[in-house]
């Protein structure tokens, strides 16, 4: 939050896992809203979690949890698809190997 009558802190950091990182061992917040910054907070979020940084800070993440998360990357990365013309093979049925999962 940027709001000083909200936050007890502002920080104006690059947002990178190892800014973001030092400030959860300063601040030691016990939750996290990925939620708000858009992309870029929810991908922070992943890598925090991917890297082990949450769990050993103790820290929650709240509004959106990270199965989520990739749930929704893999929704957007197929609309990408969808949406580009390429046709998507339907035969899920004949579907055994990544080379059958093809796009044409």
């Amino acid at each position: 939050m940027t709001d000083p009558e909200i936050a007890d802190r502002t920080y104006v950091e690059p947002l990178t896992v190892e800014t973001v990182s030092a400030i959860i061992e300063r601040e030691k917040p016990d939750a996290l809203l990925p939620t708000v910054g858009g992309q870029t907070a929810l991908n922070l979020s992943v890598e925090l979690h991917e890297q082990g940084i949450l769990e050993k800070h103790n820290v929650k993440l709240i509004g959106a949890n990270v199965e989520s998360i990739y749930c929704q990357k893999r929704i957007s990365r197929f609309a990408r698809i969808a949406n580009s013309g390429r046709r998507i093979n339907s035969r899920l049925e004949g579907i055994r190997t990544r080379s059958d999962a093809r796009f044409e």
